[in-house]
């Protein structure tokens, strides 16, 4: 008698464990969504700070009319990183390192932290 209890309980808790199964997955889907959505957004923002960055230092080579070389000795950075900045090509410079660039040529580098309006 315990045996035919047993069989019939079997499929409706494995109908449970798959339900319960799947509602994981549709929840880790949804953080997964979530949080790419949330990713893109910080890498847009990450972006954005670059490239202000870069064009902030930039204006400032220029408005200087400072060679490349002079304006590695002011920053202590190589001429081809400086010559690759000016040709818009960051892309091995850290954004510390662009800071750093920043403020050795004079500029005020501010990050603004505030309290997001979606919630």
């Amino acid at each position: 008698m315990q045996k035919r209890t047993q069989q019939r309980i079997a499929p409706l808790f494995l109908a449970q464990q798959f339900a319960a199964a799947f509602s994981m997955v549709r929840l880790l889907t949804l953080t997964l969504l979530i949080g790419s959505f949330l990713s893109m957004n910080l890498m847009e923002n990450h972006f954005a700070i670059r490239t202000d960055l870069l064009s902030s230092i930039q204006n400032m080579i220029q408005k200087r009319k400072l060679t490349h070389e002079e304006t590695s000795k002011i920053t202590g950075i190589g001429r081809t990183v400086i010559t690759n900045l000016m040709n818009n090509n960051p892309k091995k410079v850290s954004t510390d390192r662009l800071i750093r660039i920043a403020e050795s040529l004079g500029l005020k580098v501010k990050l603004s932290v505030s309290e997001s309006s979606r919630r």
